[in-house]
């Protein structure tokens, strides 16, 4: 999970974002992204769905797998729509805040290269 946590911080590094911003950035609370990236805690499946959510150019096998090249940072109003390994392609991710604000049912599966993230409907 050490490697996860590398690549969070390159996302961070190559944009130029403060660890602040980037907590900002994808809704979490800033504490959370300080203690990923000084690796008292790993990532939660909320934060890396965050991530992605946040930044569409970010491939979910490259993060969570390291399996792809990073794409290049593309500003977020010209980012490329990818047509593969897409978070959404699989499920529809919803607003992770329901009406009775709680997380929704969410479960990865990684087997080997491959992964599927898997919701529960409300």
């Amino acid at each position: 999970m050490e490697e996860i946590t590398k690549r969070i911080s390159e996302i961070i590094e190559e944009r130029g974002m403060t660890n602040a911003a980037f907590a900002d950035a994808i809704d979490i609370k800033r504490p959370i992204i300080s203690h990923i990236l000084s690796g008292r805690n790993k990532p939660s499946l909320h934060v890396v769905l965050q991530i992605l959510k946040s930044f569409e150019d970010i491939d979910p096998s490259w993060l969570l797998l390291g399996k792809q090249a990073q794409p290049q940072v593309v500003p977020r109003k010209e980012a490329v729509q990818p047509t593969e390994n897409r978070v959404e392609d699989i499920i529809s991710i919803p607003s992770l805040k329901s009406e009775k604000d709680h997380m929704p049912s969410t479960l990865l599966l990684i087997e080997g290269d491959e992964f599927r993230v898997i919701q529960k409907k409300s």
